[in-house]
Formats: structure tokens, sequence, C-alpha cells
């Protein structure tokens, strides 16, 4: 009979000792959860790596824009001195090329009658010169799109997971606007770019005939 007792004893507090281990460790993970809620990342955050990004992503969109008014001034310019480039072109023959003013609009015209003696090669190494920084923007500027499209996919993943629906449309609104904005960029200077190369090539077609003449 005793010791019917004392096993029953034992069985409670063996089952105290079970439920104060669990009451203990639940308190611990309530105390880490909290302490690493409440704890300062020491490394930069997401969005500081961003806003870095993002700026030279804007910087990018805002050459576009300026590349585009500077086209639309050229274009201008070759519309109104059109007639002069053609007269031009027909005296390069004659030593009243040098009596001439150098014609807005028309680089690589004024460029060969700086330098007579430059050669087709050297024209051309002249052109892509003059296009070279827009050629760079149209292929980096869809990449920079997705780069700042990746970025914010992350909080927008930790806050599906919090169950943060605005933390999730923040996120999703910069990662589709991100898109947007390189789309908009790659667009302006591959149209701008395309045209001025076709400019470019009718200057050289128009030389051609001189550049073998000063080779």
């Amino acid at each position: 009979m005793n010791q019917g007792k004392v096993a029953i004893l034992l069985c409670d507090i063996k089952q105290w000792m079970t439920q104060s281990d669990y009451k203990q460790l639940h308190n611990r993970r309530q105390n880490h959860d909290q302490h690493y809620t409440n704890r300062k990342p020491d490394v930069p955050s997401i969005q500081s790596a961003f806003n870095a990004g993002i700026a030279h992503y804007c910087g990018a969109f805002l050459y576009a824009f300026f590349m585009l008014g500077v086209f639309s001034a050229q274009y201008f310019q070759r519309q109104r001195n059109e007639n002069d480039y053609q007269k031009a072109v027909g005296t390069l023959a004659t030593d009243k090329v040098f009596l001439m003013q150098p014609i807005k609009g028309y680089h690589l015209f004024n460029n060969f009658r700086s330098n007579l003696s430059s050669t087709q090669q050297d024209l051309e190494v002249f052109a892509l010169k003059l296009l070279e920084k827009q050629r760079i923007v149209t292929r980096i500027a869809p990449m920079l799109g997705l780069v700042a499209t990746m970025i914010p996919m992350g909080p927008a993943l930790k806050s599906l997971v919090d169950g943060n629906v605005q933390g999730i449309s923040e996120n999703l609104i910069i990662a589709f606007a991100a898109v947007i904005f390189g789309l908009v960029t790659a667009s302006i200077t591959f149209w701008t770019i395309s045209i001025k190369k076709r400019w470019l090539v009718e200057e050289l077609n128009d030389l051609e005939p001189y550049l073998k003449q000063a080779s």
C-alpha cells in the first residue's frame, strides 16, 4: 500500500517537473523571439542598398531625357540647315571648303571639314564615339530595371510570411515601377540612337567620294 502511494507521488512530481520545464522553455523562446525582433541589424539594410542603387538608376533615366532634348535640338538644326549642307558637300572639291562655317547638326561633316585628311575608318571611329554613351545606357537600363525589381522582392516575401499586406503592396509597387522606368529609358535611348545612326551613315555616304581622294 505504501509502495502504491510512493509511486503515485513520484508520478505527480514527474508530471509537475515536466510542466515546469515546458513553461521555462516556452518563456525562454518568447524572450528569444522578442530579443530577435527588437535587435538592430549590424549590417546595412536592404532599403539602404536599394536607395544607393536607385540613385544610379535615376541618373540613367534623367540622362535618357537629356539626350532626347539634345536629339530634338539636332533634328531642328538639320532641318533648318539642310540646304546649306548640300551646298557645302558640293564645294568640298574646291578650295572654298576652308571658308565655310561649321554647319550645325551635321557632326560628321564638321569633323571631316576640320581634317580633310581623315579616312573612312577615322570617321567611323568618330561616329562610334558619338553614339557610345547612348549605346551603353540602352543596354544597361533593362538590366538595372531587373536589379531594381529583384531587390524589393525580398522584403515583399518577408511581408508575405508576416501577413503584412501593406508591406507586400508597397514593395511590389516599387518593383513594377522599376521595370517601367527601365523600359522607358531603354526605349528613348534606342529610338534616338537609331535615327542618329542613320544620319551618320547618310553623311558618310555623302563624304565617301572625297574620302577616296583624301586617302
